[in-house]
């Protein structure tokens, strides 16, 4: 009885998964977000850490002289398209089925650890993109904080000149 109920599971897997190999998935996923961490991240790329271990990062570093200000909308935009890209891999090893088909896949353990990897590091993406947003929103104020007070300054003498102009001319 056993035989063949692990007869029926495995020619069910074998008729919903084509002959792929376990890790095209995964693979194609860490490609994914590898190419969405260069695009994202340009010259801040971090170096160290569970991103580097993971291997997710070696194209971001190569791009470090990307431009400073095209990182945040890159980042913003290629993390959703990441995770898409790594749903549609991940659809693509299990023979091109519909995205419901991922969720009664049969997932092997290295295949899961790396879509951990792969949504980690997005996670991480999107942390480092709101503190640079926030950063840069700083920024932008406190260089316009010094410009506002000057245009200020500039008004008040301008009309305290104007006032003196005025008696001036009435004396």
């Amino acid at each position: 009885m056993e035989l063949s109920r692990k007869s029926d599971k495995e020619e069910g897997a074998a008729s919903c998964c084509p002959a792929a190999p376990p890790s095209a998935a995964a693979a194609a996923a860490a490609a994914a977000a590898a190419s969405a961490a260069a695009a994202a991240f340009g010259p801040d790329a971090p170096s160290a850490g569970p991103c580097a271990a993971d291997g997710l990062l070696p194209a971001a570093q190569q791009q470090r002289g990307a431009p400073a200000a095209a990182a945040a909308p890159a980042a913003a935009a290629a993390a959703p398209a990441a995770a898409a890209a790594a749903a549609a891999a991940a659809a693509a090893a299990g023979g091109g089925h519909s995205h419901e088909f991922l969720l009664y896949r049969r997932w092997t353990l290295a295949e899961l650890l790396a879509l951990r990897q792969v949504y980690r590091h997005l996670h991480r993406v999107e942390v480092f993109v709101q503190k640079r947003a926030k950063t840069e929103s700083e920024r932008r104020q406190a260089l316009a904080a010094p410009a506002a007070f000057r245009r200020m300054q500039q008004q008040q003498q301008q009309q305290q000149q104007q006032q003196q102009q005025q008696q001036q001319q009435q004396q």
